[in-house]
Parts: C-alpha cells; sequence; structure tokens
C-alpha cells in the first residue's frame, strides 16, 4: 500500500457528464447481475456490492451528495452491514428522492416504506432495513442529499464488503480551489485521466475517479484505525474565488483551536477558581510536583464517574458535585485542579489510535479527533493524562491515547502539538519450573508478570471475574490455549503497583507432560508458548500496530528422575529483524534443562511492507514454542549382558 499523497490542484474539466458516470439505471437488473458468484479470492463473502457511486456537487450556495449503492446478498443471515442502512446527516440537511428496493429471484420488488431517524454517539441518521432479503436477492438504495453546510468530505471505496466497483465523482464550479488527499489508492489510480476541455458552460467542471475489485477492509490481528489504511480520497475546499476577490476556508489550526477553545471550553473553566479549595485538600500535606499530580489524577479518575450525558451540567463545580461528567469535562476538571497548584496543565484535542487514526495536518478537519486530554508540564518534564479511562495509570496515558500529535487548545495560542509519552517497560516475563515423574506426568508452577501496558489485559478480567481460579483457568484455555490436560493446584493473581507489574501464579498438575518412544522421552519445556503466530494470511494491505513497543522473557528449568539424563537439549537460536529480535539460550547437566528465551518487537506499528518478515518472524517464535527435549535412561553398567 502506497503512502498518502496530497496534492493541491484545481478542478478540471473532463470529456464526461454526470449522467455518463453514473451509466447505471435504477431498477434495472443485468442478467449477469444475477448471475453473480461469491468472488473467486473471497469464496465465503456474505454480499457483493455491484456498485456504489457518488456524486458531489458544489456551487457557491449549494452542497449535494447523490449517491446510487446495488448489492447482491449470498448470506442473509451474515449481512447486516448492508441488508440495514443508516445514512448521517446533520440539521438542517434536506433528503431528497430517498428511495430502497429489495429484488428477489422469484421477479418480485419490494420496496423500503420505513424509515427511522436516530442518534447514534451524537450523529443524527436516516436509518432502513430492506425487507424480504433472502439468499440470492439484490438490494438497491439511492438517495441525494442536499446539505446546509458545507464540510470536508471522503469517499470511501473500500467496504467491509467485496465491491465490483466504485465511482466518486466531483461537480464544483472552476471558482474552487480543493486540496486533494489520497489513501490507500495505488498512484496509477491518482489524478487519472484529468485535462482541460472546452465544454458548455452548462457543465460544471469534473473530478472523476473509479476502482473495480475491491478487497473488503477485514478485520485482521493488530489493527489500528481503518481511517489510516482504507482506499479513499478527500476533497476540501480551501478557497473560492468570486468576483469581489478570494475567499479562504482553509482555517489555521491555531485558529480552529482557538475557536474550539472559546466555544466549547472556556465557560466551562471559568469556574475553575471555585475548586481552588478541593486542589488544596486533596494535596494537603503533598509538597513536589509529581505526587500532587498524581494525587489530583487518582482523585478525578476514582471519584469521578465518565457519564456521556451532559445535561445539566455546566461547570466544573457541577461535575464535583454530582460525581460525574463527560470524557471532556473529566480532563477540564483536571486540568483546573492543577491549574490550582500552580502547575502547567493545558487541553489537547487527539484522535486515538483505534478510531480516527494517524493525524493528517494537512486537512483542517476537527472530525479527526475524538478524546480531550489533560497535557502536564512542570521543570523539565511533560506527561498526558486522560482521567476518563478506567484502567489507565498515572502518569501514563491508555494505549489508545497513545499518538505523536494532537491540538493544543488555547484562548489566543492553539496549535498542533507534537509530544513524547514517558517509557515504560511493557512484556510479560514468564518463569516455570517443571518436574516430570517416571509415568510421564508433570508438576508445573508457573509465574507470570505482566509489565506496564500488558497490564491492561488483565485489568477488566480481573474486575468481571467472579473467581482467580476462573480467570486463571479462562487465560489457560482461551488465550493460552494450553495443549496439556491439567488440574489446577493452587493459583494466585496479586497487583505489585510499585513494579509496575501483575503477579500471576498457578501450580498444575498434568498428566501426560512427556511421551515414552522407544525408550527415549520427548516434551516440550514451554507450557506458556513463547508466541503464536496469529499472522497467517499469505498478503496483508493493513499496518500492524501493536499498540506499544514490548519484550517477552521466559525462564524454564526442567527437572528429570535422577536415572534420566538429557540427550537434545534443544538449539541455540540468535535471530534479529528489522522488526525484531529472539535469543534462546539452552544448557543442561544430567536431569536437568534450563532454558533462557527473550523476544521484542522494535517499534509499536509497522507498514503493510514489513509482512513478510513479521510473519517470519512470529513463525519462528511459534516454532520454538513447540520444539521438544529428549532424555534417556541412564546407561547401567552390565547392561545388556
Amino acid at each position: 500500500m502506497l503512502s498518502k499523497l496530497t496534492i493541491i490542484i484545481t478542478i478540471f474539466c473532463v470529456l464526461f457528464s454526470v449522467s455518463g458516470i453514473l451509466g447505471q439505471e435504477y431498477g434495472v437488473i443485468t442478467d449477469e447481475e444475477w448471475a453473480l458468484e461469491p468472488p473467486v479470492d473471497y469464496p465465503g463473502a456474505n454480499a457483493v456490492i455491484i456498485f456504489d457511486i457518488g456524486v458531489y456537487k458544489l456551487t457557491k450556495n449549494t452542497f449535494s451528495v447523490t449517491r446510487h449503492c446495488r448489492v447482491k446478498v449470498f448470506n442473509k443471515d451474515a449481512a447486516r452491514n448492508v441488508t440495514e442502512v443508516d445514512i448521517p446527516y446533520s440539521k438542517g440537511d434536506k433528503f431528497k428522492s430517498l428511495k430502497a428496493h429489495t429484488y428477489t429471484k422469484d421477479g418480485q420488488k419490494i420496496e423500503v416504506k420505513e424509515y427511522v431517524k436516530k442518534k447514534i454517539d451524537d450523529t443524527d441518521f436516516n436509518s432502513f432495513a430492506f425487507p424480504s432479503v433472502d439468499n440470492g436477492a439484490i438490494i438497491e438504495y439511492s438517495y441525494t442529499l442536499n446539505i446546509k453546510r458545507y464540510w470536508n468530505n471522503e469517499w470511501r471505496f473500500q467496504k467491509t464488503d467485496y465491491t465490483l466497483r466504485s465511482n466518486f465523482t466531483l461537480d464544483a464550479s472552476d471558482r474552487f480551489k480543493f486540496q486533494v488527499t489520497y489513501r490507500g489508492i495505488p498512484f496509477s489510480l491518482q489524478l487519472p485521466g484529468l485535462k482541460q476541455v472546452i465544454k458548455e458552460s452548462k457543465d460544471l467542471p469534473t473530478f472523476h475517479l473509479e476502482m473495480t475489485n475491491i478487497a473488503p477492509a477485514s478485520d485482521e490481528p493488530f489493527m489500528g484505525a481503518k481511517n489510516d489504511f482504507i482506499a479513499a480520497v478527500s476533497f476540501d475546499v480551501i478557497e473560492y474565488e468570486g468576483q469581489r476577490g478570494k475567499y479562504s476556508y482553509l482555517t489555521p489550526w491555531d485558529e480552529l483551536g482557538n475557536n474550539v477553545y472559546e466555544y466549547f471550553i472556556s465557560d466551562f473553566v471559568k469556574s475553575k477558581k471555585k475548586i481552588s479549595t478541593l486542589s488544596d485538600s486533596v494535596c494537603m500535606g503533598i509538597f513536589e510536583p509529581r505526587a500532587k499530580c498524581e494525587a489530583l489524577y487518582n482523585y478525578v479518575h476514582q471519584e469521578i464517574a465518565t457519564d456521556i450525558d451532559e445535561r445539566n451540567i455546566s461547570s466544573i463545580f457541577d461535575v464535583v458535585k454530582r460525581k460525574k461528567g463527560t470524557q471532556f469535562q473529566q480532563s477540564e476538571l483536571l486540568a483546573g485542579l492543577l491549574f490550582a497548584q500552580g502547575i502547567s496543565a493545558n487541553l489537547v484535542f487527539i484522535g486515538t489510535r483505534s478510531q480516527t487514526g494517524q493525524l493528517d495536518h494537512t486537512k483542517r478537519d476537527l472530525n479527526q479527533f475524538n478524546r480531550l486530554i489533560c497535557y502536564v508540564q512542570y521543570d523539565s518534564t511533560e506527561f498526558g493524562l486522560d482521567a476518563a479511562d478506567q484502567y489507565a495509570e498515572f502518569p501514563y496515558l491508555p494505549v489508545d491515547d497513545l499518538v505523536d500529535q494532537g491540538l493544543f487548545l488555547d484562548s489566543i495560542n492553539s496549535k498542533l502539538l507534537s509530544f513524547v509519552h514517558p517509557e515504560r517497560k511493557n512484556g510479560t516475563d514468564v518463569g516455570s519450573i517443571i518436574h516430570i515423574d517416571e509415568d510421564g506426568g508433570a508438576v508445573c508452577s508457573t509465574t507470570v508478570y505482566f509489565k506496564g501496558y500488558a497490564k491492561s489485559f488483565l485489568f477488566k478480567r480481573m474486575e468481571d471475574s467472579v473467581s482467580t481460579e476462573k480467570l486463571i483457568k479462562d487465560y489457560l484455555d482461551n488465550d493460552i490455549e494450553i495443549e496439556y490436560d491439567y488440574k489446577m493446584i493452587s493459583s494466585s493473581i496479586v497487583r505489585e503497583d510499585e513494579l509496575d507489574r501483575i503477579r500471576l501464579d498457578v501450580v498444575m498438575k498434568i498428566t501426560d507432560f512427556a511421551e515414552d518412544i522407544d525408550g527415549t522421552v520427548f516434551f516440550s519445556p514451554f507450557i506458556i508458548p513463547i508466541e503464536k503466530n496469529v499472522f497467517i494470511k499469505q498478503q496483508r494491505l493493513f499496518p500492524i500496530d501493536f499498540g506499544y513497543v514490548y519484550s517477552n522473557r521466559h525462564r524454564i528449568q526442567v527437572t528429570l528422575p535422577t536415572n534420566m539424563v538429557i540427550t537434545n537439549k534443544l538449539s541455540t537460536i540468535f535471530k534479529t529483524f528489522k522488526v525484531g529480535s529472539f535469543k534462546r539460550q539452552v544448557s543442561a547437566a544430567d536431569n536437568m534443562l534450563m532454558i533462557k528465551a527473550d523476544y521484542s518487537i522494535s517499534r509499536a506499528k509497522f507498514s503493510p511492507g514489513t509482512y513478510r518478515q513479521i510473519q517470519e518472524f512470529f513463525e519462528i517464535l511459534s516454532e520454538a514454542s513447540q520444539d521438544q527435549a529428549a532424555a534417556s535412561p541412564i546407561a547401567v553398567e552390565g547392561d545388556g549382558q
């Protein structure tokens, strides 16, 4: 996949009209479409998008979006993402010519008659479900949406289902100038066939882009935000040149930030003086800036509940009184409490890794942000805090907030801000002591330390699980997928917050740990695998996002009966890749085997171009987890005579 390419162009004219681009008459289903089967590369496809066509029309006074989509359904029970449609809109927008139909194999044309207005996460939707959908049916809808206020727009060619054809067309007055941003689109398709031609005055200059046979944007292991890689093109208006001069649409980041602060934050934080008493109370007897930050963070984190409903909360004082507030309000409260102690604490807009993805600073679009954090600076120390995240720990942001840039908000000095996160040791340390008996059974005592961000793996489970034993059994059976029949003898979980880790201890009895083949005993020492290889697909189009840099360690000691001796101790491995490194060292003495295995990844996020290396690296780790050692009985003098 190619990196994002941003170009500033003036809209050109092309040789075809909008009607020619659409090229599809509503309700006219062809024999070829009825004969469609799932794509060869995706034989299990639940549906295929036959075409998805979008036409954006922009003049000085109007902006409209026309869309026409047709889909063939193969598995009705698993195709709700296409049989149920949610069309977003804003207040003041008006739908025109909205229609939707189901076409059945026996020739029926069934109209959608029920449309429901609903709200999801503060966004309004016009929603409907196609009736009488069966396997083999074709569904179709089209509409025009007249939009009251122009906003930055994006057309996504890639969907969650296989798409045979996707067209995007922009009709706009040549008085507009645009910034065009491509993502996940081959270079050969960018700006295709654009040329200046003479056309009749009634026709608007047109930009057109088409993609065919587009693979679905499927969920894969260690995926970040789909916004970072789904094939799309966006057009952002830069300026309009009218008779009275030029008008700029490209609002600078500092002005955008100032506006956000003024309209959404300033009134709220005016009440910060009211919480000075509270801030002093929380920090009573505390003098060091870091200790004050931690105390105030813990107060908001533990005492103020997160509530998505911001009604009846108009000030910081209301948040304190009600002991609840939105994520934004919790961050604003924390900033106010810190400010009262003379600590520099500013609010920063960020886009989380899973939802909005990497910030594109060329796009002046506030939709790239979805979370507000408190950014603390004192002496030479700086770090971000998100008190609303239930499992975040001071002084670290949650994994989803670990981004490089955000919009620093201020009344007059807003700006894009790059920040560095505090270093943290992340990963797992595994220690196992295994005693193998003469019958091939074993008693295994294992300790696993979950360090740094790896602790979040257990936090919610510790809160929800009915017992420690059940939690550990779930970890062994479903996460580790332990291959042995075992009986748990004892188990415990202990938080060691001062060391930034959680300790898991389990002692288990395994019946058939070792296998005797013709007098030689074979066994795999890795009850807890070094790593499983989840990268099984031959190709990957999307970045690999582990969330954070980590390293894992194994220390294993195996003891056999005294009449046995190690005959195959496993090989030593040293592997270094650009994506990570792996080292396994093995030593043996008589009936005892000792193993040290360490691996680490070099960074948190990798491009699709490194997928083969990552796949090979994890395959080596997986295979090393399955390697078997061997032992044989000690030869006694006189045997065989």
